[in-house]
């Protein structure tokens, strides 16, 4: 209903984005310790894994856990 429905998309605009908002702070966190690199953008690293983390629950409806793996392990190497 997102998209069709103004108020369905507001809210589903406010969750991704306190879901984006915990991923980049999580991130910077990271970023500060050295647990990963000094030149990668927390910001745009927090909309990546949002994206990936949606993406995984679509595929999480068919593909196979061999699948879901090699989906994560790439993911986190892009930190």
């Amino acid at each position: 209903m997102a998209g069709r429905d103004p108020g369905v998309t507001d809210l589903v605009r406010a969750i991704f984005g306190r879901m984006e908002a915990a991923f980049r702070d999580a991130l910077e966190r990271a970023r500060h310790d050295g647990e990963i690199a000094a030149d990668r953008d927390p910001a745009v690293l927090a909309r990546y894994l949002l994206n990936s983390m949606y993406g995984l629950r679509v595929l999480g409806k068919t593909a196979g856990r061999a699948s879901m793996i090699d989906i994560v392990e790439t993911t986190l190497t892009c930190l």
